[in-house]
């Protein structure tokens, strides 16, 4: 067979293989998966579990978290450009959504370097050691001289499941586990043609 033609069976494995393990699909074998995971996760609080082919280990999946967090959130934006505007604040709307909230904060923390009465209000939680604001009675927001800011709240966020991670599953190490099964039956055990 010329390498033209294996280049061609080896794009249709990897299109079937594909197809099952891409994410964001609930009805391909990793979105199967993934709820049964899930299952495990609300019914016995595991956060990893083995993989196994006939019995032997050949990776893990595991969920990652985001972490815990706690902080002024925007919850009222009327009532908080309200505020600023009070106090002699300009509120900028950057529509900054995209960013990662490091590039955010970064974004904003140059902002208020270039102009120091300058508050950004967003979406986002802003920093409070940053923005001077602390925790107040019944989850309000204080600034430094202890006066409440209205349209915000202070906000607490526990860690929660962000996604989950397959590790290992090297080909040795599945193809050892699989004992020498042919090909076919390989692709028919991905597809779901055999089980």
């Amino acid at each position: 067979m010329r390498e033209l033609d294996r280049l061609a069976v080896a794009q249709a494995v990897a299109k079937v293989v594909n197809a099952q393990v891409r994410t964001g699909d609930p009805d391909n074998l990793r979105g199967r998966a993934e709820a049964e995971f899930r299952e495990l996760m609300d019914s016995e609080g595991a956060d990893k579990v083995n993989l196994r082919v006939n019995g032997k280990d050949v990776g893990t999946m595991s969920v990652t978290y985001s972490k815990a967090h706690e902080g002024p959130e925007v919850t009222n934006e009327a009532d908080y450009d309200a505020w600023l505007s009070e106090h002699g604040e300009e509120a900028y709307d950057l529509h900054l959504e995209w960013l990662t909230p490091e590039q955010y904060h970064s974004v904003v923390a140059l902002m208020r370097r270039m102009n120091p009465p300058t508050v950004v209000p967003a979406a986002r939680m802003p920093r409070a050691v940053e923005a001077g604001l602390q925790e107040g009675p019944g989850g309000s927001v204080l600034t430094a001289e202890g006066e409440v800011v209205p349209g915000m709240t202070w906000v607490r966020h526990p860690k929660a499941p962000k996604s989950l991670t397959i590790r290992g599953c090297e080909p040795e190490k599945v193809s050892e586990a699989l004992g020498g099964l042919p090909a076919s039956e390989v692709i028919g055990l991905v597809d779901g043609g055999l089980s």
